[in-house]
């Protein structure tokens, strides 16, 4: 797979920083902002305790960024 883009493409240099973290890790770390974090972990907290045994943040977000990869 190719993602090939030109310099005057780049409106904004921290746009290749999230690239680069999306490829590297599979997650742009501050895409959400902490209310939104929360929001999340907040709903994803009873499926992640019935399916990983864990409710605590690290897991749920875990739990979250597996399912979205």
């Amino acid at each position: 797979m190719l993602f090939l883009f030109t310099e005057g493409q780049i409106s904004n240099e921290r746009f290749l920083v999230y690239i680069n973290d999306l490829l590297s890790s599979g997650e742009i770390a501050e895409l959400y902002t902490p209310e939104e974090k929360e929001v999340i972990i907040n709903n994803l907290k009873s499926k992640c305790k019935a399916e990983k045994g864990n409710d605590n943040r690290d897991t749920v977000w875990s739990y979250f960024i597996e399912k979205v990869r």
